[in-house]
């Protein structure tokens, strides 16, 4: 043990990049000085070996180990490898070849490791964070959550060529400058942005892929051949969950009433016996035991107008 326990210590997380697996954390335990300062000692932290640190973690501490465990390099490979044995290197050389690869077992390790990487964002709150240095040392720089989340307001600005589509994000007020900074997704769904030294996550739990191309662009060029597919296919669907601003089209959100009717029989007819008298009762004003129900308001997709 590296670490001693009768001495002042610190439990961290410390961000790292995987080359195949992306963002992943890793637990440690760092010994601090009499100071109160972080050393350079430290060690890692499992499931394993978590009890033995018991007096310096509490549960989210567990709970965050058992979390860095599940997405570490070879707990993936156990839970998505082979049977017989093999090596991390022939494991993801295989399943990440860019011409052989397994692209369904990519994205079945794809949504395991964001799935748990999203558990982990919402327990660092008040928690040591750190990203790993090249060398491997831990608390190289240390980076905080945002005590609030930020929001992110969609743009289309249309003109006589082509439309632009960009996204800005608000956060306490103001816009937060994210692109041309070196900014890092760290986790896609939600999104989780690291933006100089602060992680910042959505109101709307914003899929971390509408923003990845804006990072070092300042908008995409929609033609105006490919206009109407994308506007029904891409802008309705995010217009449904996001705030979006609207330049050179009109956006009208359209509401219909559903009337829903839910009939009562004491026995089941048979469909051919039934036919004709059904079809006759219905033109005479419904079938017995027909009971209306009450209008429900259902919301329909947006309508979006391109008219020039």
């Amino acid at each position: 043990m590296k670490v001693s326990t009768t001495q002042p210590f610190q439990i961290v997380y410390s961000l790292l990049e995987h080359e195949y697996l992306g963002y992943l954390f890793e637990s440690y335990v760092v010994q601090r000085n009499e100071r109160g300062q972080l050393t350079l000692l430290h060690q890692t932290v499992s499931a394993k070996n978590a009890a033995e640190f018991a007096v310096g973690l509490d549960d989210t501490d567990f709970e965050l180990v058992a979390l860095t465990d599940q997405i570490s390099q070879d707990a993936v490979i156990k839970e998505f490898g082979p049977k017989k044995k093999t090596t991390p290197a022939d494991f993801f050389l295989k399943t990440y070849d860019p011409e052989k690869g397994d692209k369904v077992l990519q994205e079945a390790i794809c949504r395991y490791v964001q799935e748990r990487l999203g558990q982990i964002m919402v327990r660092l709150a008040g928690k040591y964070v750190f990203i790993m240095g090249r060398d491997g040392e831990p608390t190289w720089r240390e980076i905080s959550l945002a005590p609030e989340p930020a929001s992110v307001l969609f743009h289309f600005r249309r003109n006589e060529e082509n439309t632009h589509y960009f996204p800005t994000i608000q956060y306490q007020g103001q816009k937060l400058d994210f692109q041309y900074k070196n900014t890092v997704i760290v986790c896609e769904q939600p999104a989780w942005l690291l933006v100089g030294d602060v992680l910042h996550n959505f109101r709307n739990e914003v899929d971390g892929k509408k923003l990845k191309p804006f990072l070092n662009k300042k908008f995409i060029i929609i033609p105006r051949q490919v206009e109407d597919s994308y506007f029904h296919k891409f802008v309705a669907p995010l217009v449904e969950s996001f705030d979006v601003h609207a330049r050179g089209f009109d956006i009208r959100s359209e509401r219909y009433v559903a009337r829903p009717q839910l009939t009562f029989s004491d026995a089941p007819v048979p469909v051919a016996a039934a036919a004709a008298p059904a079809a006759a009762r219905a033109r005479a004003g419904g079938l017995p035991g027909q009971r209306p129900l009450r209008p429900l308001p259902r919301r329909r997709p947006p309508t979006i107008s391109t008219s020039t």
